[in-house]
């Protein structure tokens, strides 16, 4: 998924994206924010709840 959100952000940034903008948020982006930023938010939350 963070490959192909390079590959969309690069293709997007030549201005050669087949894609409109709105396909590559619901489809590369968000998807992958949530891989990167899900087990970053459980790690915290697990830190949090271990200090109590």
């Amino acid at each position: 998924m963070v490959v192909l959100s390079v590959v969309a952000s690069l293709a997007y940034a030549l201005n050669v994206n087949p894609f409109a903008l709105s396909f590559n948020l619901s489809f590369v982006y968000l998807p992958t924010a949530v891989l990167i930023l899900g087990p970053l938010i459980a790690r915290a939350r697990r830190k949090s709840r271990e200090s109590v």
